[in-house]
């Protein structure tokens, strides 16, 4: 398992009850532990089978402070009503548990809306966490016609090396 990184923040249970009542939840025993250790950490650059044919890392766990405003910028009703988000995934997707407490931890595909931009991906947190492996750079797996467009910052010139 990788390096999963410090809490950027500890929260207090006043913090966490605050966070619960105003999102409408009730965290997962497992995720308060959690949150204790990994509050905000940014965890060493990671990899996650999401679907057979798709992969997507965490950046960063989600601060609970911030949680309420991600789901405001998911702008996704139907997922927000069931679902919150508790970890950065790359390209503004996100790993999601739902609100009622029930363990799982869903993988959300930014490029879609409703329940079908939701993939189960694993039944508990804590059964999650392992599946978080070290990555290279182009380990990266993508299902067909995933990547609808590229931007590429005309600034940014890579360098290569010839061997």
């Amino acid at each position: 398992m990788i390096d999963l990184g410090q809490s950027a923040r500890i929260p207090t249970q006043e913090d966490i009850a605050a966070v619960e009542k105003r999102i409408g939840a009730s965290f997962d025993p497992a995720y308060r532990e959690f949150i204790a250790h990994h509050n905000g950490a940014r965890p060493d650059y990671n990899t996650c089978t999401v679907a057979p044919d798709n992969s997507c890392g965490i950046d960063q766990f989600l601060d609970i402070a911030d949680i309420a405003g991600r789901m405001v910028l998911l702008a996704d009703n139907v997922v927000s009503a069931l679902f919150f988000p508790f970890a950065e995934g790359e390209s503004s997707n996100c790993f999601m548990m739902r609100k009622d407490g029930t363990p799982g931890v869903w993988f959300y595909d930014h490029e879609m809306m409703g329940m079908e931009a939701l993939t189960p991906v694993a039944p508990s947190l804590n059964a999650f966490l392992p599946m978080l492996l070290p990555r290279g750079t182009i380990a990266v797996t993508l299902k067909p016609g995933q990547v609808k467009s590229v931007w590429s910052d005309p600034d940014f010139v890579p360098v290569f090396h010839e061997k």
